[in-house]
Formats: C-alpha cells, sequence, structure tokens
C-alpha cells in the first residue's frame, strides 16, 4: 500500500479532530471520542481471543480497516448513536446516502490506496459484527463507569438493560458469540476493561499546560493507527500490520498498573528504561498475567513489546511520533511543546519514514519555530 502525503496528513487531523468530540455530552464532559476509539480496539482483540478460543475462524488482519471506517463514521456524526443510523434509515434516509456521504468526508482527509482500502471491507462479515459488539460493550463499560453522571438509579439500571438487550440482539442465533459476550461483560473481564479505560484519566504532558487533553488510552489509539500505517507502507501482510496495530493499542497498558514516568526521566538517568520494563513485566506477570485464563494471556503476550523486541521496533517509531503528535496539536497553547518538536521531531519523524518526515519540515517544523 502506498499512503500518500495528504492522507498522513488527513490522519493527524483525524486524531485531533476525535480528541475534541465528547461522549456522553448531555451528562459530562471527561469521555472524548479519541479514547473511546482506543477502548473499543482494546476490547475488540480480547473478544476475537475469546471467539477463536471456542473455535471461530477470526481474520484478524480486517480489523484495522473496519476501526478506522468506524472512527471516520464516528468523526462525521460525532456523539449521535450509531444506532440511531438504522432508525434514520426506517424514516426515509437511504443507507447508500449515508455511505456516499462519509465516502465524501473521508476524500477530505485522505486519498489512493488508503481511502480505497478502509472502504473496501465486507459490512456483513462475522468480523465487522465483532467489531459492532465490541464498541456496543465499551458503550456497556461506559455506562458502569458513569453511573453517578445518571439523574437516578432507575435510569442507569435501564440504560445498562437497553445495552444488554443490543448486544443479546446483535448475538442472536450464534450461541459461540453470545457465549463470548456474556463472559467479556461479566466481572473479571470487565475488570479488565476497567484498567484500561482508567488510562484515559492519565493525562500525558500532565505538567504542561495542553489545548488538547491526551490520556494514555487516545495515545495507544494514535500509536496503533501510526503503526498500522507504516507497516502496510512497508508491504508488510494485513495480519502482520494487524498484530502490529494492537501491539500499539496494548503498548502502555502495563502503566495501568505501575504509573508512567516521563521520558526524559527514563533517558537521563542510567539503566532507568531497562529497569522500567523489568517493573512492567513483573507487575503484569503479578497482577494481570496470573489472573487471566491460558488462552487470554497468550494472546496478549503475543502483541506485548516488552516480550516481543520484534514487534517493539515496529511500534516504538509510531509510539514516538505520536508524542510528538501530541505537541503539535498543542503549540497554539504552550512553547514547550515546540521545544520537544525541535529536538527530536525530526529524528522520530524520519524513522517512520520520508513522507512523516516531509510532514515534520513543511508542516510542523515552521509552526514550531513561530512559537518558540
Amino acid at each position: 500500500m502506498n499512503i500518500d502525503i495528504f492522507s498522513v496528513r488527513g490522519m493527524a487531523r483525524l486524531f485531533t479532530e476525535l480528541a475534541h468530540i465528547q461522549r456522553w455530552s448531555e451528562y459530562t464532559t471527561i469521555q472524548d471520542e479519541a479514547s473511546k476509539q482506543g477502548l473499543n480496539a482494546f476490547i475488540t482483540y480480547i473478544l476475537t481471543a475469546e471467539l477463536r478460543n471456542r473455535g471461530m475462524n477470526l481474520r484478524i488482519g480486517e480489523f484495522p480497516q473496519i476501526i478506522l471506517y468506524h472512527a471516520f463514521q464516528k468523526n462525521v456524526f460525532c456523539d449521535i448513536r450509531t444506532s440511531f443510523l438504522d432508525f434514520y434509515k426506517a424514516h426515509g434516509v437511504h443507507g447508500e446516502d449515508i455511505e456516499e456521504y462519509i465516502k465524501k468526508v473521508m476524500g477530505d482527509y485522505i486519498s489512493g490506496d488508503l481511502k480505497d482500502y478502509i472502504l473496501n471491507f465486507d459490512r456483513g462479515s462475522t468480523e465487522a459484527l465483532v467489531y459492532q459488539i465490541s464498541m456496543k460493550i465499551g458503550t456497556y463499560l461506559e455506562v458502569r463507569e458513569f453511573k453517578h453522571m445518571f439523574f437516578s438509579k432507575k435510569e442507569y439500571v435501564l440504560k445498562r438493560q437497553e445495552i444488554h438487550k443490543e448486544l443479546m440482539d446483535l448475538t442472536k442465533g450464534n450461541r459461540r458469540l453470545r457465549g463470548a459476550v456474556k463472559k467479556l461483560i461479566s466481572t473479571p473481564y470487565m475488570e479488565i476493561f476497567h484498567k484500561a479505560f482508567t488510562l484515559n484519566n492519565r493525562i500525558r504532558w500532565a505538567k504542561r499546560q495542553s489545548r488538547i487533553k491526551c490520556g494514555d488510552l487516545t495515545h495507544m489509539f494514535e500509536t496503533g493507527v501510526l503503526a498500522w500505517m507504516r507497516a502496510m507502507d512497508l508491504g508488510e501482510s494485513e495480519e502482520k500490520a494487524a498484530i502490529v496495530f494492537f501491539a500499539g493499542i496494548y503498548h502502555d497498558f502495563p502503566e495501568t498498573f505501575t504509573g508512567d514516568m516521563p521520558s526524559t526521566v527514563k533517558n537521563a538517568i542510567p539503566n532507568m528504561r531497562a529497569a522500567t520494563e523489568e517493573l512492567e513485566r513483573y507487575m503484569m506477570n503479578k497482577h494481570f498475567y496470573r489472573k487471566i485464563p491460558k488462552h487470554l494471556r497468550n494472546a496478549i503476550k503475543r502483541i506485548m513489546i516488552e516480550e516481543n523486541p520484534e514487534i517493539k521496533k515496529d511500534v516504538k517509531p509510531a509510539d514516538n511520533l505520536a508524542a510528538i503528535w501530541e505537541c503539535w496539536k498543542q503549540l497554539k497553547k504552550e512553547p514547550y511543546f515546540a521545544g520537544v518538536i525541535l529536538t527530536d521531531g525530526e529524528k522520530m519523524s524520519q524513522e517512520m519514514g520520508e513522507k512523516y518526515l516531509h510532514i515534520f519540515n513543511e508542516d510542523i517544523k515552521p509552526l514550531a519555530e513561530e512559537n518558540i
């Protein structure tokens, strides 16, 4: 796949806009769509592992394009619930017109191979259904996390029942799928998703005044997408690129048990970075791996960068560039971010490839120089 510079720039714009879209805006302002996309992808990988353990043959390589299509869809309709689209279709809005409009809007962000690839997935596939269910499980979790935002306990219970019914409707007639969903919305699995969800509360660049909040969950989503783009651009297989995508989605998950130390500290103190990675392995073993089924433990270890040096090489350039792009978002607010960009941006962009370096030199560096 050849991902052109226009599309790289457009994905940066998509990241910024998703971070501005507020979820549950009638109740709260602390949950944004970018972090929800990260949560959806996190759940998708676990649901896929559970279904594979039950004998279902799922093509993991298809998930990134499905996930990105839905990210663009949410960027179009903002905080309108996706399930409402069926209501609109029942009241005179043609599904083809919705698809055409999403396609048109996507053309303002991406083009060529990337646009064609994201649009070209089977809407009726099992993988598309699995992602739809994962989104719904993510919403089910949000309701639990934000139970305080409802006016009454009755309103909270009714909302949970509504989403539970939607999950049962989505899995009707598929015993293995329904069994997996019931397992994922049980307490042990919801505790895992809760741990991932709390990463949204870990705000990156916490000591700095930020124009746009960026939690770890948002960063993990952006890292996963960038790692996938790089892998596809390098001609990797869909499956390899998907593994790299999910490795990006999960790469900071150990921080839910360890907290996050600034990279400047890890780099400044001898052996601190290596010791931090050892701490993450220790805490994951103690508080996570020992508590989950073997099939899930094996699936997650397959994508954790602490366990896979080769995958780490594929994810780390995207992790670094995601940090630079986070600073890019903040430039209008604090000169600190310009300093980070001018110090590290060229090297980290170059690690990703020539077109990313082009974006850095043409878009990011001049703006940073204006804000120093």
